[in-house]
């Protein structure tokens, strides 16, 4: 298995160990296995716990987005109003001269304006980013350490019985072997 999970790979794990916990185990004809009440809401409380960090790293998304729309309209905007006004600026000769110097500042202002506001959305928009990818890692983390907490238990749990089963068999051999040793003296 990679230890590289993401968000759908937890759950498809935890689907998974739900399987597992289905399946029946049987041993001298009887079904063992562990309390699945308490199984299922632990597996339950995992699949509840991840669709908050979903969420916000959906909104983180969404921000982002907004962010970079909103400077580009914004820049747009300028450029358009850079292009308005040296429209009307152009008329006659020393004042079309003058509107068009006037123009290409404001188009060059703007321009600037809208690469300045642009890098300031983009840098946000990655510093954003960073913190979910950063924070959803985490909360990955802490669903993996807590289901291999989980499975060590019951590991542990059916370690326990696995043990009790082959000392009731070894005193089962036991008790047997004197009433065989018995019987087939009697046979001689």
């Amino acid at each position: 298995m990679s230890d590289d999970y993401r968000g759908n790979d937890v759950l498809k794990l935890l689907d998974r160990l739900e399987d597992l916990v289905e399946e029946p185990r049987v041993l001298l004809n009887r079904a063992w296995g562990v309390d699945l009440d308490a199984f299922y809401t632990i597996t339950q409380k995992i699949r509840a716990s991840l669709p908050d960090e979903v969420r916000q790293a959906r909104k983180v998304q969404s921000d982002q987005d907004r962010i970079l729309t909103d400077a580009r309209e914004e820049a747009a905007r300028l450029v358009e109003d850079a292009r308005n006004q040296a429209s009307l600026l152009v008329g006659q000769s020393e004042i079309t001269r003058l509107a068009n110097e006037k123009a290409q500042a404001l188009l060059a202002q703007a321009e600037q304006e809208s690469a300045r506001i642009r890098a300031e959305a983009e840098a946000y928009a990655r510093e954003v980013r960073r913190s979910a990818d950063d924070y959803s890692r985490d909360v990955r983390r802490g669903a993996d350490d807590y289901a291999l907490e989980v499975l060590a238990g019951m590991n542990s749990f059916v370690g326990k019985i696995l043990n009790t089963i082959e000392r009731g068999r070894e005193r089962l051999e036991e008790q047997r072997q004197p009433s065989n040793e018995r019987a087939e003296e009697e046979g001689r």
